[in-house]
């Protein structure tokens, strides 16, 4: 028995809400064997649980570039630092985050995006993984900055050291 499976078409019955967790029973319809094109149907059988996510749960959304439709395809913004995802998912990023979402939209990669979410009804990307390499946030950038300064500013405020040379 599959627990978990990608679907190329919805499931016929499923009002699926953003923000809720869903245990369900589906029944899959094959077509006739005479019709080879035609592709299996899910039909919802019965909605077992649905549960409020809770704030600040993370998930993560993964892609790769050999797919079909890589998630790069379906990212559209809606603004500066606001995406949807398949006119369906609607998500903020921070700065650091929204640009480089900008520039994989134009390059066929392998992509994670790490979400978080909020007291609102629109998650947060928190993360962003590009073939492989971490994108950084503004929070760690502003830690290299923050680690910059301070050691800036130990140089500048420490004591001057008086140096003797005895001939």
């Amino acid at each position: 028995m599959d627990r978990w499976r990608d679907l190329d078409e919805p499931i016929i019955g499923f009002d699926y809400q953003w923000g809720f967790e869903y245990k369900i029973v589906v029944a899959l319809t094959h077509s006739e064997p005479a019709d080879e094109s035609a592709k299996p149907t899910w039909t919802l059988v019965e909605v077992l649980s649905k549960e409020r996510v809770a704030p600040e749960t993370t998930f993560e959304l993964k892609s790769w570039a050999k797919l079909d439709r890589p998630l790069t395809s379906i990212l559209r913004p809606s603004g500066i630092r606001k995406f949807h995802l398949m006119n369906e998912l609607a998500f903020s990023a921070d700065h650091a985050i929204a640009s480089q979402l900008h520039l994989v939209r134009s390059h066929n990669a392998d992509v994670t995006i790490r979400f978080r979410h909020g007291h609102e009804d629109m998650p947060r990307a928190i993360g962003l993984t590009v073939d492989g390499m971490a994108v950084p946030t503004l929070s760690a950038w502003a830690i290299v900055l923050m680690a910059v300064f301070l050691a800036t500013a130990a140089l500048i405020l420490s004591p001057r050291r008086k140096h003797l040379h005895l001939n």
